[in-house]
């Protein structure tokens, strides 16, 4: 049996060195392809959104090792296309009727193989995150909506990283994810909600408690959503959901977190407008 050489300080600070700046070089290319689609809005963005809720599937089907057949596959995709249409022409009931349905099918032609439920489980991730972002863009305020969740999960994610990789420490949960640690989580969260605060006070909105808190939410939303994409890949000894992104690995490893808080923000709005009436969507913290 051969054993492979460790590493070296140097070259192990070298490699992660490495990995930083091809991550980086990655989010320079995306992040101005993101921010004009939200900019854009409409017809644009919901595409968009459904493009990536397609892939965001694949790659999750990628990983559970199904659904059975190309055909299924297809309609499934195709299902939560149709989901994000119908909910981008105001029809959010049919949205979600769609989705339910898909869900539904699966399960019900899997019967209960193990597979079938992740495939339904997975269409509920992938098609809610994109019901949630164009219910978000598409309410009063809705661009600002969108770059105040992109700006916390940008903010999160990168300090994180940063963080974590500059003062190390106590690991946040090793058996699922060996490399994060408390230093790095507490860092962005703090940083996170540091981003949101800053948003709001740019975009001359009225910083309040409510501001505040969801930037909280969503910084937190941010790592548990990452925390659980990669317990998920672990499940199925697999390290990452594709290679579409360099750096990164799939769009499933790059987005975990922003799917998440994307549900978690939508759910906010919804309970706002239900409390706060008649200062609709996040208006009265943005």
């Amino acid at each position: 049996m051969t054993l492979e050489p460790e590493q070296s300080p140097a070259s192990a600070a070298s490699g992660r060195l490495r990995d930083f700046y091809v991550r980086m070089a990655s989010a320079i290319v995306l992040i101005p392809f993101v921010v004009l689609i939200a900019f854009f809005g409409g017809w644009v963005f919901i595409f968009g959104v459904a493009v990536m809720g397609i892939l965001v599937f694949s790659e999750w089907c990628r990983i559970a090792g199904g659904p059975e057949g190309p055909l299924s596959g297809l309609l499934f995709s195709i299902t939560i296309g149709a989901a994000a249409l119908a909910v981008g022409s105001q029809h959010l009931a049919i949205g979600l009727a769609l989705l339910a349905l898909a869900m539904l099918v699966a399960l019900v032609v899997g019967s209960v193989r193990r597979p079938a439920r992740w495939i339904a489980a997975g269409l509920a991730y992938s098609g809610l995150a994109c019901i949630s972002l164009i219910v978000l863009r598409q309410s009063e305020g809705g661009i600002s909506q969108i770059y105040f969740l992109l700006v916390v999960v940008w903010a999160t994610d990168t300090a994180a990283y940063i963080v974590g990789r500059t003062i190390g420490g106590p690991k946040l949960w090793p058996s699922i994810s060996p490399k994060k640690t408390w230093s790095g989580s507490i860092g962005g969260l703090v940083f996170g909600i540091a981003a949101g605060i800053a948003f709001t006070a740019v975009s001359d909105a009225v910083l309040d408690i409510r501001a505040i808190g969801l930037a909280a939410l969503l910084s937190i939303a941010t790592q548990v959503g990452d925390l659980f994409e990669s317990a998920f890949k672990r499940m199925f000894s697999v390290k990452d959901s594709g290679n579409l992104i360099p750096g990164h690995g799939g769009i499933l490893d790059r987005l975990d977190g922003f799917l998440a808080a994307a549900m978690v923000a939508a759910a906010f709005w919804a309970l706002e407008t239900s409390l706060f009436q008649p200062t609709p969507g996040l208006k009265a913290g943005l």
